[in-house]
This record gives structure tokens, sequence and C-alpha cells, in this order.
């Protein structure tokens, strides 16, 4: 019901079917898609010039672009397909909540109030192009097995499944593994005996990405942990021109002078260089400038931790964006007293959803934001919402029954 409630709701949204145009192969995770696809291997991942083989994006989400490309081609089908994708993989995600209501012992009723109102969100638009929807399907799905893991921590089977869930979102996005470590410990703290299942969820994830690290260093000749853009990325958050907001900075031209994406200067510079010689430069830079500019660091690092919460309703970016930016502010205020109340009645899922606030973000607050970095934890902010809703509804049932 929550699946084909939510996938209608975003099928029907803007009139996206009329679209006549092909998918969007420009940005590094779909022009690697492209290149995949069109049998150039996992290199290339900016459409200004070829720059050989990569790292620069985790493999899992162009892989899975580069699927849809080769079933449908570079047209309006494929472009149909990814929305399709998408709007299933958000459908599934929301569906997945009364499972987590229902594995971690909350009532029912939460549950369903958080399907039913994440079901409904709009979805932004760079959610479209990277990996954040598959990257929240993931978690809830880690968050589940999780509960599992607890309630029976005797049997093998959910440890296993846990731990090669949580590769495949290491694939899917590194940022993962601070919120695993996280997790990890907990579970340590929780599960006194027997501790001997716990090995598959610290030893399966790197398994799942060992054949990944050595492709790296076979093409690299050094270890690379999935990705290697943090170097490019870090200088292209903080520098003079720079401001919190990717976008901000995209319309300001502060990104054309410091992203080898838009800059083909720099992306000369990185092809000669390599890869990784390039981000060592670019890592250098950026704590360069940090060391010479602490003050006005500090005041994008606190921008940034603000936004990434309360994001800014910037009406250049069009209404649509604007009203969901402000829409994400208020759930995230509006959870505040659900998520107390969830720690306070379930303190173990309350702990394990904290922490993923807390880790989770952690990356973000150095770089420049985009309302995508969100998403992907956006399910327990409405989990919180849910929870206090139902609370508000069950304190006026106790009021009228005490009433009559």
């Amino acid at each position: 019901m929550v699946f084909a409630f939510s996938t209608l709701i975003h099928v029907l949204a803007n009139g996206w079917l009329r679209d006549r145009e092909g998918p969007d192969t420009y940005i590094e995770a779909t022009h690697l898609a492209l290149s995949l696809a069109t049998g150039e291997g996992f290199q290339n991942p900016f459409a200004l010039e070829k720059t050989g083989p990569t790292a620069h994006v985790a493999p899992g989400y162009p892989f899975l672009y580069a699927g849809v490309l080769r079933v449908f081609g570079t047209g309006p089908i494929a472009a149909w397909a990814v929305r399709l994708l998408t709007i299933g993989a958000n459908a599934l995600m929301w569906s997945l909540m009364v499972v987590f209501a229902r594995v971690w012992k909350l009532p029912d009723r939460v549950g369903l109030i958080a399907a039913g109102v994440g079901g409904a969100l709009p979805i932004p638009g760079s959610c479209f192009k990277w990996e954040s929807v598959l990257a929240g399907l993931v978690l809830v799905g880690c968050a589940c097995f999780a509960a599992r893991c607890l309630s029976n921590p005797r049997s093998s089977r959910p440890w296993i499944e846990s731990g090669l869930l949580w590769g495949v979102g290491f694939l899917i996005t590194p940022v993962f593994l601070s919120t695993w470590l996280g997790w990890l410990l907990l579970t340590v703290y929780f599960v006194k005996k027997p501790r001997g299942p716990i090995a598959f969820l610290a030893i399966l994830p790197l398994a799942v990405i060992a054949p990944w690290i050595a492709r790296n260093d076979q093409v690299f000749h050094t270890f690379v942990l999935i990705r290697d853009n943090l170097g490019i990325e870090l200088a292209s958050s903080n520098s003079d021109c720079a401001t919190a907001w990717a976008k901000r900075n995209a319309r300001s031209g502060c990104l054309a002078l410091t992203h080898p994406s838009v800059n083909p200067d720099l992306l000369h510079r990185l092809r000669q260089a390599g890869e990784i010689s390039f981000n060592a430069e670019q890592m250098k830079r950026a704590l360069a400038w940090i060391e010479t500019n602490p003050a006005r660091f500090a005041e994008l690092s606190a921008q940034r931790l603000l936004w990434f919460w309360l994001p800014p309703a910037d009406r250049e970016e069009g209404t649509f964006a604007a009203l969901n930016a402000l829409l994400v502010g208020a759930l995230t205020l509006l959870s505040l007293p659900g998520l107390w109340m969830l720690c306070r009645k379930h303190p173990r899922c309350g702990l394990f959803c904290a922490s993923v606030l807390l880790l989770y973000p952690l990356v973000y607050y150095f770089l420049q934001l985009d309302l995508r970095y969100r998403y992907p934890i956006l399910w327990i902010t409405v989990l919180g919402v849910a929870w206090g809703i139902s609370d508000l509804i069950e304190r006026r049932s106790h009021n009228t029954n005490a009433i009559f």
C-alpha cells in the first residue's frame, strides 16, 4: 500500500513523462555510467576531457546506472527508467519503515505514519543523478538487520546478512564507514555473549569491498579506500570564493574556478599529474588555505553544520527546491521531541538512530552542501516526527477515554 502510494505520487508529479530528453550524463557518476555502458570501463568521470581510470566516485551507483543505459540506451526511455528506478527505491525505503517499527518493537502506528509522511515527501532533483536514495534504502535495511541481530544474537544468519549489506552500502557511499563503526561499537556494548557472530558484522563488509580495493591498488599502485576525491572536494569547498552551499558556488562562478568537472585547466592538470597525485596536490592546497584562513574556515564549517540540518530556502534554485528545503528544515525541528521520546522509551533503537545523526554527517561539515546529502538519513527525522504524532494521538485518545 505504502509502496504503491509513494510510487504513484512521484510518477504523476511534475509531468516528467512528457519529457523527451535523455538521461543527464554530464556529472561524474552518470558520465562514468556512460563510459561503462559504452565499453570504456570505469574511467573518464568528467565530460570535458578523458582522464583515464578513476576512483573519483564509488562504484555502486555508476554500475547500476550503466545497466539501465545498456538496456534502454541513452534516449528518453532511459531517462524514464532511471526516474522509475529512483522512485521505486524511494518507495521501498519508506515502505520499510513499517518493517523497521516492527523489528525494533515500536508501535505499529509509528511505522505507518513514518511510511506515509516519508512516501509523500518530494525527492530532490539531484537524487535522480546520484546515489542518495539508494544509500537511504540500504541504510534502512541495515537498521532492520541490526534489530534482528540484537533480538537473536546466537543466530549467524542476520549477522551475515547485515555484514553483506553494509559492504554493499560502502560500495554505494563510503560515508557509511563512520556509521558502521558506531553501530559496531554499540553492538559490542549491547551483546555481551555470544560475541562470536559479531565477527560477521566486522569482517564481511571489508570482504565485500576487498575486490574493489584490490582493483584500485592494481590501477593506481597505492591504497585507495573505495574513492579518492577528498582532496578535490575539500579544496573546492574551502577557498576565498566558496560558500557553504554548492549551488550558490556554481551560480557565482566559484565552482568553475576550483573544480575540475567545470574547469578545463584543472582537468588538464589532473590528466597530466594523475588522479592520485592531483588529489594530493588539492589536499595540500585545501589544508594550506585552512591554516591561513582559520576564522573563515570555522565560519564555513558552522554554516555547513547549520544548513545540513536546516537547509537554506533559495528561490534562485526554483520555488519547488526552496519549498523542499523549508519542508526538510521544518521536519527537522518537529522531529526533536519525538526522537527524545524514542531514546527514553526504546533506548537501543534511539541510540542506534542517534549514532547515525552524530556520525554520518561529519564529513559534510567540511564540504560544500547539497540537499541530497541529507536524504540517506532523512528517514530518522521522519521517524521522530511520526513518534511525536503517534504520541499526540495516544494522549488525545487517553483524554477522550478519561472524559467518558
